[in-house]
């Protein structure tokens, strides 16, 4: 569990810094790790870490505009029609 914790702190960090408004290289190296604590959260199974990392990244995402909020959610949204069609759970008319 503290594991689990101290990675959700560092990816809540890391998204913070890359909503930011510095330099991209600080921002895009800010996404990479991210990404790259993704893994170890993913690898814990810590229900609670992953329910409080998605709200808090939320409202980071939301603090940092609705207009990128909406492009957040239209992405995720179309990669998980994307993802659910390529599997086949997608039933078409």
């Amino acid at each position: 569990m503290g594991m689990a914790t101290v990675v959700a702190y560092g990816l809540v960090v890391a998204v913070g810094i890359a909503l930011g408004s510095g330099p991209g290289r600080v921002r895009t190296a800010a996404m990479v790790c991210a990404g790259l604590l993704f893994v170890p959260l993913v690898l814990s199974f810590s229900r609670g870490a992953w329910i409080a990392t998605v709200l808090t990244c939320a409202v980071q995402l939301l603090l940092a505009g609705v207009r990128r909020a909406a492009r957040v959610a239209l992405v995720a949204a179309a990669l998980g029609w994307s993802s659910s069609a390529a599997s086949g759970s997608v039933r078409r008319w």
